[in-house]
């Protein structure tokens, strides 16, 4: 009698892990700002991006926002001019694959331009130099001469 016995291989599979996280970040408006995170797992996790509980990218931003991936568990968003009302808040990146799930959340604070109060400026008089004042001179008159 002979008997055959195959071995195969367990393939384990690993549930997202989050080796780049999203921090807080701080910009000020107009600058151009990154967000970038990178998940491990096996399989190679997928990657989506919420802001303050809304998927990106957000109507209407296309032009200013670029979200890439790549096919390593890495993703990044560009900002290229950083708007107050439109890009501050609450960013999270979801890693998932069949085995699991894994999130990092991240604020970035978009500052407003500083705007100085205005100095004011050194007002100059001129004041022109005292003169000394005489005192009116009284002239006599040369007394007129009588006639006798």
């Amino acid at each position: 009698m002979q008997c055959n016995l195959t071995v195969r291989p367990r393939v384990r599979h690993e549930p997202p892990k989050f080796v780049e996280k999203l921090t807080t970040l701080k910009t000020s408006e107009g600058e151009a700002i990154q967000l970038r995170v990178r998940a491990v797992g096996d399989p190679v996790p997928q990657l989506t991006w919420l802001k303050d509980g809304h998927e990106l990218p957000c109507p209407g931003d296309e032009a200013n926002m670029n979200i890439q991936f790549d096919d390593q568990g890495g993703s990044v968003i560009t900002i290229m001019r950083a708007e107050n009302h439109l890009h501050d808040g609450w960013y999270q990146c979801t890693a998932y694959n069949k085995v699991g799930a894994a999130t990092t959340r991240g604020r970035l604070v978009v500052r407003k331009p500083e705007v100085l109060p205005q100095q004011p400026q050194p007002v100059r008089i001129n004041i022109p130099k005292q003169k000394r004042v005489l005192p009116p001179e009284y002239i006599k008159e040369p007394a007129k001469p009588t006639r006798h």
